[in-house]
């Protein structure tokens, strides 16, 4: 399982995803501005793993601060935050993230900026764990509930792309998938338009777990669940703050007189398509690498 954002010698490695599927690349973040960038620019998506790469961001930029009292070393820590925050205004993670940081800071205030620096790495590597765990335990419950044999509907990407590692919707099929499981027979990829996550991100990863998939255009989806083809919707909601206002609905436009008096058309639904041919191989990645950036 590729990882989207981890911790390694002493800089902050993610996976760019604005290159895939066509290659795999690697960025090792070596401040806090690069990390900053890669949040801002797609290089990491999904609201768990950006709160996972805020979280070893700050942890980042506390070790190269050379303060030697509480004080100045948060006072210096303090626009590192700011500056991550100010990458993604929407992200719910980031900024619990980033309080999630700041508060252990200020709970370990007595101790020497050294071992704030170990406390604060500590702390980010709790909440990639955390996440991970969390992930698993969705997964467990959720394929509960398939039944073997299914083929299920996929929308955006929520794997582990998107978390600190395994997911939490396709976690879901990854989990029912794994060992003795077998609840899965074939999975139907919802490109998602218009930035096409499940097209270029979960193709990919079931691809990399030797899942089989069919990737669908997001209009297909209704017409799978109308023939019977898809029994479950495996997708993750996007979350709001407690204080955003709820979407205004406006009125129902009122139904027109038809024109005429004719019956609609009684031709038979078309069958759907074969099952028993393969679904088309996703191409391979034709590069891969670590770049410094």
């Amino acid at each position: 399982m590729v990882n989207a954002v981890e911790w390694k010698k002493g800089a902050v490695r993610l996976l760019d995803q604005t290159k895939l599927p066509t290659e795999v690349i690697f960025v090792d973040c070596e401040d806090v501005e690069t990390v900053a960038r890669g949040i801002k620019e797609l290089w990491v998506r999904g609201a768990p793993a950006i709160g996972i790469t805020a979280a070893y961001g700050i942890a980042l930029a506390a070790q190269k601060i050379s303060a030697t009292t509480f004080d100045d070393f948060y006072k210096e820590l303090l626009p590192s935050c700011d500056l991550l925050a100010a990458t993604r205004p929407t992200a719910v993670n980031l900024f619990w993230a980033i309080e999630r940081m700041k508060e252990t800071a200020q709970a370990h205030r007595s101790e020497s900026p050294e071992a704030l620096k170990k406390i604060l790495l500590e702390e980010a590597h709790a909440i990639l764990q955390e996440d991970i765990e969390m992930n698993r335990a969705i997964g467990r419950f959720g394929a509960a509930l398939i039944d073997p044999g299914s083929r299920v509907l996929t929308h955006c990407n929520t794997g582990a792309l998107a978390t600190g590692g395994h997911g939490t919707a396709l976690g879901v099929i990854r989990t029912a998938r794994e060992g003795a499981q077998g609840r899965i027979a074939e999975v139907f990829v919802d490109e998602t338009r218009p930035w096409l996550q499940g097209a270029r991100l979960t193709a990919w990863e079931l691809q990399q777990e030797g899942i089989p998939a069919r990737l669908v255009v997001t209009d297909g989806a209704a017409w799978l669940f109308a023939c019977g083809r898809v029994l479950r919707c495996s997708s993750a909601p996007t979350a709001s703050p407690p204080t955003a206002t709820p979407p205004t609905r406006s009125a129902p436009t009122p139904r027109r007189s038809p024109r005429s008096t004719a019956s609609p058309s009684t031709s038979p639904r078309p069958a759907p398509p074969s099952t028993s041919a393969s679904p088309p191989a996703l191409p391979s990645p034709s590069k891969s690498g670590i770049r410094p950036r």
